[in-house]
């Protein structure tokens, strides 16, 4: 069962790792240039990201469209980075600015 810091059950561990693992569409997630095994992304997600987050945190990113904002607060992209490190790759077609914010992509692209 997968929960959140404040108990709230959000569903049987198989069945988010399989809605997870579909709605990444193949075997990689490749975020501008920057892949990430899925299965790992998602592992990680489940097992050592939303047991920080509160309901009301996952809720709020949710209804305002704000889910990566929310993976690159404070120490939850830390969290992430440290599962995924080892399965995460940079292509050669990789562009610091193609996907969003120039300056957070300069500081997570020198931290990996």
């Amino acid at each position: 069962m997968v929960k959140t810091k404040d108990g709230f059950a959000l569903g049987d561990r198989s069945i988010f790792m399989k809605s997870c693992i579909d709605g990444a569409k193949e075997s990689t997630i490749n975020i501008n240039g920057l892949q990430f095994e899925a299965k790992k992304y998602c592992s990680c997600l489940c097992d050592n990201l939303l047991p920080t987050l509160t309901m009301k945190e996952i809720t709020y990113a949710y209804q305002n469209n704000k889910m990566i904002d929310l993976m690159m607060k404070g120490n939850n992209f830390e969290i992430l980075k440290q599962c995924v490190q080892s399965s995460s790759k940079i292509d050669d077609d990789f562009e610091f600015g193609s996907g969003g914010n120039k300056d957070l992509q300069l500081k997570v692209g020198v931290k990996l």
